[in-house]
């Protein structure tokens, strides 16, 4: 009997930027990712032979349905274990999801590998899948705390003894749908949160950072709190950072049209580009 395996497509998705603001605006994707990406998906199963497997012909099918609004990176996910694969997506009680890739040492061998990625798939919430795209290892994480997440990947790093990690941060789109929503379905935490923005006017700028702060201020009842800015180099040329507020407080500026995200008006008229980054403190301590 021919082994069969299951095959998925993760698909990461950006805006295709424009001078005049973003051509998106409805939902980029399942998943709305904070970082460098802006969403994600995963495609639906392909079970086949693995001596059938066409991983170029299911890239070709999921890149031919792309529009020319998205920039979209693609990558491999296989596995034998085709039923826990299909439970971990079926399964939506956990909203937040880590998508680590893994690089191993060049000196590990087939079996060790295929026994890494069967060790992280016996986590109930969690998956692992072999890739060759850009890495060996693509572990896929859920959870209702974005610190235990935090917590997960981690500890992956020595699970892998990897050389090198990339861990993507999102949260289903459709829990975006209400700061009570997401409160019912996400374990609130105090974060710290820094955005890296390229700045395409800096006076609405100034005023976005102004109601960005405002907005804070009321949804934590508190006065003092303030959104610091820093002037930078590189790529970006502000840093925003904000200390010790409420998770779920600014994960209900990421629905799509809200202030955070390419959809929206004022977010376009201040900049090219946001780069968000939460942060947390081991241990419970406050941040910032």
């Amino acid at each position: 009997m021919k082994k069969e395996v299951s095959t998925r497509i993760l698909l990461l998705k950006n805006n295709f930027y424009r001078d005049m603001g973003s051509a998106n605006e409805e939902v980029l994707g399942r998943y709305c990712a904070l970082g460098h990406f802006d969403a994600f998906d995963i495609s639906d199963e392909k079970i086949v032979k693995v001596e059938e497997l066409d991983t170029w012909g299911y890239l070709g099918e999921k890149t031919y349905g792309q529009n020319g609004d998205v920039n979209c990176r693609m990558l491999v996910c296989v596995t034998e274990q085709k039923d826990k694969d299909r439970e971990f997506w079926t399964n939506e009680s956990e909203p937040l999801v880590f998508i680590t890739m893994v690089r191993l040492n060049e000196g590990i061998m087939a079996a060790k590998r295929d026994g890494i990625i069967e060790a992280l798939s016996k986590e109930p919430k969690q998956m692992g899948y072999l890739s060759y795209d850009h890495s060996e290892i693509i572990a896929v994480t859920k959870t209702d705390q974005y610190s235990d997440g935090m917590k997960n990947v981690r500890r992956l790093r020595e699970i892998c003894s990897a050389v090198k990690t990339y861990t993507i941060f999102g949260i289903r789109e459709n829990i975006l749908e209400s700061y009570e929503t997401i409160k019912a379905c996400v374990k609130d935490e105090k974060v710290c949160c820094r955005l890296h923005c390229m700045i395409k006017n800096y006076e609405k700028a100034e005023s976005f950072r102004r109601i960005l702060e405002e907005h804070i201020r009321n949804r934590e009842g508190l006065d003092d709190i303030e959104v610091r800015k820093f002037e930078t180099f590189g790529g970006f040329d502000w840093l925003l950072e904000v200390n010790n507020v409420s998770l779920c407080g600014l994960l209900e500026l990421y629905k799509t049209k809200e202030l955070l995200t390419h959809a929206n008006n004022k977010y376009c008229e201040a900049f090219f580009n946001i780069e968000s980054e939460i942060l947390v403190w081991e241990g419970n301590r406050s941040c910032g």
